[in-house]
């Protein structure tokens, strides 16, 4: 949600962000499904399947949550009227 605050602050559309973030998240789920899946003929995911899909889903919402933080401490600093270093 801070996320969204700082966006909305800097004048950006609240849609646009949300619309932004969901490209996102199913960029990141489809590397997953692309990088896990290795059969498309069983009806369920096998053990190796799920847990592929596990560790990739969390390593890239963290690797997400990072960038995030890191555009929002810029924009902060931006805001705050840090210099860059």
């Amino acid at each position: 949600m801070q996320s969204v605050l700082k966006f909305v602050g800097q004048g950006g559309d609240p849609g646009q962000y949300i619309i932004s973030e969901i490209r996102s998240y199913n960029k990141m789920m489809s590397a997953c499904f692309d990088e896990c899946i290795t059969s498309l003929y069983d009806k369920s995911l096998n053990d190796e399947e799920k847990g592929c899909l596990d560790r990739c889903y969390r390593k890239t919402v963290r690797t997400h949550s990072k960038f995030v933080n890191s555009i929002n401490y810029v924009n902060l600093e931006r805001a705050e009227g840090v210099p860059n270093v």
